[in-house]
């Protein structure tokens, strides 16, 4: 009787307090197991980073080392240069070696790397941090670094200059000095600041030669006239003297989402440019390179940081979109189940749509949790020392 007269209570009720329960119940477990998963994620890489660090203090008996990770790394895979010209590449070889040859060369879909032969092994440093880093040591030596082309290069460049507007084409060509050649297209490059023409951002594609690299922005200016709108898209070419920079410098930018990097140039007061925006790079345009090795430009890796309040400011985003798609999916399904008697309305619709509102933000801040820590424990690891 006592079970009879509770249900009949909980009929009338708007919200279910066993429904409510289990909601919460539901979304701490998703969190809990999260919080698992991503800590034994980042504990598994604590041996790849010792590895790392046991090969780059073994290094700093040169008096400066710096670690470079390879691709993958999942074993610890990195590179350790140090001074003097030596290096020894992980986890196979912990004893340093004369770097008997380094080259810049790109494979066959364009990428950039810089290939390392030392103490009979053979490795590559590609994505532009790792080039960075490695580059600014082997600078710092005195280490040749040949350049060496595909003998199809210049058909792939071909063909990807064929792709711009011909407006952009026209450009190119009044740009471009005698004795100039254009070695990579990079497309969908970012900067930050304005270029000279008014609109807003459009396509932009760095141009890099063998003397300077240049960078062809699009912008797009709509303007109302009346009933009817005119788009009007112009052109931009801004100059970059990487070659004359005393200093390159690449600044990790503090995003968690994305990786990214600020390309700052210290120029002599007669060459500086005004109003020219900062170059925003990411991981596979590395081939920015070539006019820096080929030049020895200085060059320096540095870290903007990125504090605790980004992991949760870059999980709203998702909260917000994705929890809207998937809290509204999940509302709409229990609606339709639940949605002819409106008692179960508030108990059953409202607790599906939290569900689906929450997990993704929960997910995402996990994942950027994990980037954080990886990003902190990669600064306090690879910076150059000594």
């Amino acid at each position: 009787m006592g079970a009879l007269l509770l249900a009949s209570n909980l009929d009338g009720l708007e919200f279910d307090p066993y429904v409510l329960a289990a909601t919460v119940a539901f979304l701490a477990a998703a969190l809990g197991i999260g919080a698992v998963l991503t800590g034994l994620r980042v504990m598994g890489r604590g041996a790849v980073w010792a590895t790392i660090r046991a090969g780059l203090d073994h290094a700093m008996k040169m008096g400066a080392a710096v670690a470079v990770p390879l691709p993958g790394g999942r074993h610890g895979d990195a590179v350790i240069l140090a001074k003097g010209g030596l290096a020894a590449i992980l986890p196979g070889a912990q004893d340093l070696a004369k770097i008997e040859k380094a080259a810049l060369v790109k494979d066959k879909d364009g990428q950039t790397g810089i290939v390392l032969h030392a103490g009979g092994q053979t490795t590559c440093v590609a994505g532009l941090e790792p080039m960075a880093r490695a580059w600014s040591r082997l600078q710092q030596d005195g280490v040749d670094v040949d350049v060496v082309f595909r003998d199809d290069e210049a058909v792939r460049v071909k063909t990807r200059l064929s792709g711009l507007h011909p407006r952009e084409q026209e450009m190119l060509q009044k740009w471009l000095v005698q004795g100039e050649v254009v070695t990579d297209v990079i497309r969908g490059v970012n900067y930050e600041g304005t270029v000279k023409t008014a609109g807003d951002k459009g396509q932009a594609t760095l141009l890099v030669t063998n003397l300077r690299v240049g960078l062809l922005a699009q912008t797009v200016l709509v303007e109302r006239m009346g009933n009817a709108t005119r788009t009007t898209t112009s052109f931009s070419f801004t100059t970059y003297l990487l070659p004359k920079a005393t200093r390159v410098t690449f600044e990790r930018t503090p995003s968690l989402t994305t990786a990214g990097w600020r390309v700052k140039l210290d120029l002599p007061k007669e060459l500086e440019q005004e109003g020219a925006p900062t170059l925003l790079l990411g991981p596979d345009h590395a081939g920015v390179f070539l006019p820096l090795v080929v030049f020895k430009c200085p060059t320096t890796v540095v870290d903007a940081g990125a504090g605790a309040g980004r992991v949760i400011g870059e999980s709203l985003g998702a909260a917000i979109g994705c929890g809207i798609l998937f809290g509204g999916l999940l509302a709409a399904v229990t609606g339709f189940y639940y949605g002819q008697n409106g008692t179960y309305y508030a108990r059953y619709i409202w607790p599906a749509l939290a569900c689906g509102l929450v997990l993704p933000g929960v997910f995402k801040m996990l994942a950027l949790t994990e980037a954080w820590l990886e990003r902190n424990r990669s600064a306090a690891t690879l910076d150059v020392k000594g």
